[in-house]
C-alpha cells in the first residue's frame, strides 16, 4: 500500500509539499495564525478557541 504524502512527511521521508492535503492544511493553519494574530488581547476566550483549532489540545493555562 502507498504511503500519502502527508504520511511520507510525518515518517521524515521525501514528500510532495504541493499535495492537496498539505495544502489545503496549510492555508487553514495561515488562516487560523492571520485570526490569532487580528485577535485583541484581551480577548482571551477567543484566542484559546483559535488555538485549539490549530494545535488540537492545548495544556491548562497556556499563553501564546
Amino acid at each position: 500500500m502507498n504511503k500519502s504524502e502527508k504520511e511520507r512527511m510525518l515518517a521524515g521521508e521525501f514528500y510532495n509539499s504541493r499535495d492537496p492535503e498539505l495544502l489545503a492544511m496549510y492555508h487553514r493553519a495561515r488562516r487560523l495564525l492571520g485570526e490569532f494574530n487580528h485577535t485583541a488581547s484581551s480577548d482571551a476566550a477567543m484566542k484559546e478557541h483559535l488555538l485549539r483549532e490549530l494545535l488540537g489540545k492545548l495544556g491548562r493555562g497556556v499563553w501564546i
